[in-house]
C-alpha cells in the first residue's frame, strides 16, 4: 500500500509545472462590468485593486437600480451604464471577501465611447443573489452614485428607482 504525502505530490512529474499555471491563473485578467461605487477607480485603487483598461460600457435590456445599494436588473429596452475593468482572480475575491450576498454573472457589454471599437465585450458582474429592492434608500450612497455617474459623463437617467 502506498501511503501519499505532501512531498510525493510536490515530487510527482508535472506537479512544479501544474502549480505554477495555477499560480498564473490567478493573475489572469478578465473584464468586470461595474455600475455601483466600484465605477470609480480610486476607490477600487483603495481596496488594494488595480483597475486595468478603464472602459465605459452599458449592458442592454438591464438598469440600475438605487436603494441601499446599486442594483443591476432586468428590465427591457433598458440600459445600464458602468465601467469595465480588467481585474485578477485574487483581486475579485479580495473586492468580495465576506460579501455572500452576490454572485458572478457574465454579461455583455458595449463599449460607449465612440472612438472606440464598438464590438461587444464578454464580461462579468457581481450581481445580488436577492436583489433587495425594497431595501430603504440611502441618500448618501445613492449621492455618491449620482456625482460619479455625472463625473464619468453618463446620461441622465443612468438609473431608476431612488431619487
Amino acid at each position: 500500500m502506498t501511503t501519499i504525502t505532501e512531498s510525493t505530490c510536490r515530487d510527482f512529474p508535472g506537479a512544479t509545472q501544474r502549480n505554477a499555471a495555477i499560480s498564473k491563473a490567478q493573475e489572469h485578467t478578465f473584464d468586470v462590468f461595474f455600475y455601483g461605487l466600484n465605477m470609480d477607480a480610486e476607490l477600487l485603487s483603495s481596496k488594494g485593486v488595480v483597475p486595468r483598461d478603464p472602459r465605459a460600457a452599458l449592458v442592454e435590456d438591464h438598469v440600475v437600480i438605487l436603494g441601499a445599494k446599486a442594483m443591476l436588473l432586468r428590465s427591457h429596452g433598458g440600459r445600464a451604464y458602468g465601467m469595465l475593468f480588467r481585474l485578477t482572480h485574487r483581486e475579485m475575491d479580495t473586492l468580495y471577501a465576506g460579501l455572500h450576498d452576490y454572485r458572478p454573472e457574465p454579461f455583455t457589454a458595449i463599449l460607449v465611447n465612440a472612438d472606440e471599437d464598438a464590438r461587444p465585450v464578454a464580461a462579468i458582474s457581481m450581481v445580488h443573489r436577492d436583489p433587495p429592492v425594497d431595501s430603504n434608500h440611502d441618500p448618501a450612497y445613492c449621492t455618491r452614485w449620482k456625482n460619479l455617474v455625472r463625473q464619468l459623463g453618463f446620461p441622465d437617467g443612468a438609473s431608476t428607482g431612488a431619487d
